[in-house]
This record gives C-alpha cells, sequence and structure tokens, in this order.
C-alpha cells in the first residue's frame, strides 16, 4: 500500500490492519508445532514494553481463559528489579516488535541465568526474525507485519494479538478445552475478521469528527473491561504518545473505587462496550458504569453498541480487541493532526529502545 494515498505512516499502517490480520490468522495454531507440548508447560510468563505489554495482557486473559493455563505478565524493565519465582516447566513468552527493546533484552538474561540448570524456554514473539532477541530466544515467531515506520505501533500490535490467539488454541486443543469442531468454529469466526475491520475503517469520518470535538480536551479517560480492559491501557497510550494529551484506562468496575471522583464537565470518557450478538455480563457492567458518569454529569463517548457513537459490527466478545483497537488508533491520528502534531515522529520517544 504506497504511502501516497496517505498523509502519514501511522494512516497507513492503520489500513493496512485487514491484511496483516489475514495473514497472521491464515493457520493460528500451525506456527506453535514446534513449542514444548502441554505436558511440558506448567505456567506462561510473558515479558514486555509499552503496545507489546498490551498485548501481553490480552495473551494473559485469552491463556488462562481459553487454555487454562496459569499466566503471568510483567514489564520487563520491572522485571529487573522483581522477577518473578520460576517453575522448571515454565514457557517464558518474551514480546518485542523491534526485537532490540533493551529492557526486554535485559529480562531474557536474567531468565537464563535463573532457571535451574539452564533449562528454559523462551518464545520470542517479534516483528524481526533477525533481531537479538529472536536469536537469542529457544523458539521465535514473527508477526510478519512488515515495516512499520510510525513510533506509535498500530498494526503490529494487532498481530501481536493474533499470535496470542493462535497460541491459546494451540494449547486448548491440546488440553482438550477445546474440540476440533469448536476450534473450527473460531476459525471461522478469525476469518471474518479482516473484512469487520474493514467495516470499522470505513467510519473514519465519524471519528474524524469526535476527534474535532476533542481538540482542546486535556484529559481524557477510557475505560474497558474482561479482555478489553487491555484496549483501554493501550487506547491511553496511542493519545499519550501522539496526541500528548493525559489519557488514563481503567477497569470499569475499578473505575468507581475512586478514580470517577476525577471527572467534571471538561473530562469526557471513552467506554468501550463490544457489539456481540448477546450482550454478555460485562457489556452490562460497562453500561452501567457509562450511565452512572452521564448521570453525574460527565460526556461519555461509547464505543460499540446499538446506541453508541461509534456503532462497530458484531462479534464474539472474546475476539472484539481486533475490531475495538482500531476506532482509537485512528482517534489518536486525527486528534494529533488536529494539533498539527508530527503523528509519525512524536517528541521525546524513538521506535526502538537499544542499549546504549
Amino acid at each position: 500500500m504506497a504511502l501516497q494515498k496517505f498523509q502519514h505512516f501511522m494512516l497507513k499502517e492503520i489500513y493496512e490492519q485487514p491484511e496483516v490480520i489475514r495473514h497472521s490468522l491464515s493457520d493460528p495454531t500451525e506456527a506453535f508445532q514446534v513449542l514444548p507440548t502441554l505436558d511440558q508447560v506448567e505456567e506462561i510468563q510473558i515479558l514486555a514494553c509499552g503496545t507489546s505489554f498490551h498485548a501481553g495482557l490480552i495473551g494473559q486473559f485469552l491463556l488462562e481463559q481459553v487454555a487454562g493455563i496459569p499466566t503471568r505478565v510483567r514489564s520487563a524493565s520491572e522485571f529487573l528489579a522483581a522477577p518473578f519465582p520460576r517453575f522448571r516447566n515454565t514457557l517464558v513468552v518474551v514480546v518485542s516488535q523491534s526485537g532490540e527493546t533493551a529492557d526486554v533484552l535485559a529480562a531474557m538474561q536474567v531468565v537464563k541465568q535463573s532457571s535451574p540448570g539452564g533449562a528454559f524456554n523462551i518464545l520470542a514473539i517479534t516483528n524481526n526474525s533477525q533481531s537479538s532477541i529472536a536469536t537469542e530466544a529457544d523458539y521465535e515467531i514473527s508477526v510478519a507485519a512488515g515495516i512499520e515506520t510510525s513510533v506509535a505501533a498500530t498494526k503490529t500490535f494487532t498481530a501481536q494479538l493474533a499470535l496470542f490467539y493462535g497460541l491459546a488454541f494451540f494449547y486448548a486443543r491440546q488440553g482438550q478445552r477445546l474440540s476440533n469442531e469448536q476450534l473450527k468454529g473460531w476459525n471461522a469466526q478469525l476469518d471474518a475478521l479482516p473484512a469487520q475491520v474493514e467495516k470499522v475503517l470505513q467510519q473514519e469520518a465519524t471519528i474524524t469528527a469526535i476527534a474535532a470535538s476533542l481538540k482542546d480536551t486535556k484529559t481524557l479517560m477510557l475505560l474497558g473491561t474482561g479482555i478489553n480492559y487491555p484496549i483501554a491501557l493501550e487506547g491511553a497510550l496511542k493519545l499519550k504518545e501522539t496526541t500528548y494529551t493525559h489519557a488514563e484506562g481503567y477497569a470499569a468496575g475499578e473505575f468507581l473505587h475512586g478514580p470517577i471522583a476525577l471527572l467534571d464537565q471538561t473530562i469526557p470518557t471513552i467506554a468501550i462496550c463490544p457489539s456481540q450478538r448477546s450482550r454478555s455480563a460485562s457489556a452490562e457492567r460497562m453500561l452501567k458504569v457509562a450511565q452512572k458518569i452521564s448521570s453525574n454529569g460527565s460526556d461519555v463517548i461509547l464505543l460499540g453498541g446499538s446506541d453508541a457513537a461509534i456503532v462497530l459490527p458484531p462479534c464474539e466478545e472474546l475476539l472484539s480487541p481486533f475490531l475495538n483497537i482500531v476506532p482509537l488508533q485512528l482517534l489518536a491520528y486525527h486528534l494529533a493532526i488536529s494539533r498539527n502534531i508530527d503523528v509519525d515522529h512524536p517528541r521525546n520517544i524513538t521506535k526502538s529502545l537499544k542499549s546504549s
């Protein structure tokens, strides 16, 4: 997709996501056949930073709720100060878009040094199979998202999600938590995702108008629940990175336990309420929180749902992160453009953090 069709790389890369997802999900469990089998994996630990950390949180949800494997996630930089206690049968998944993130590399060294008898299994998920992280891991699976030029990660995030879904389904099938027929059903729904993301992209004009209404907003709250809580975190990060807005992501229920006191008429809230074929308990919780915020006089921008400002195609809640993140990426992009910010090169951050 030529840049000439787009003003900036970030927008180009957002629009490349349907094809990236289509490629990543073409055979969602095949790439994992080389990994240790389920009887060799007592737990999974995920190490990452930034956007990759948020992908890891969704990976944790999937691995625990779908595959039934105890999973822990930690920022690689914090891991240096407080490493996880390790079991012998631990699969450590390190996630880095560039494959050169210094904190992740350092965390990998700690894992290797603490591994009993050198018996560790490290899986690297990167967008660069020739990177330092990829070559130092026992196993490496590339997200194969193609070159991502914009500093703010977009298509590599959704590609990382695709691999976590594949990993969870791989182990769920081994553990007989999914039958062949169930896996076939999930694969059919995964196959439909690229077309659904394309429908979300068709709402760019609506999202541009919302961005224009937020041009002078200094603080935003984003709420998610269940598997979409990390999407609230990632949406807030995109807004911080590209628009320099003070944006915070919260779990919807937890937001009521204190942070709601921050709200006034100047602070809008984006509530992620995925459109699903049958309304889930988590969607009901989100709507109740949104109603409470509105009743206190604060604006709520509802993402998903039939009455939402941004209506999304219905899909199973388990797969909804793919659809929910795209409007937030577009919102961050258009809000940055409205503020004349160099969206591909925001201040103070670089694409990959290497050791000096």
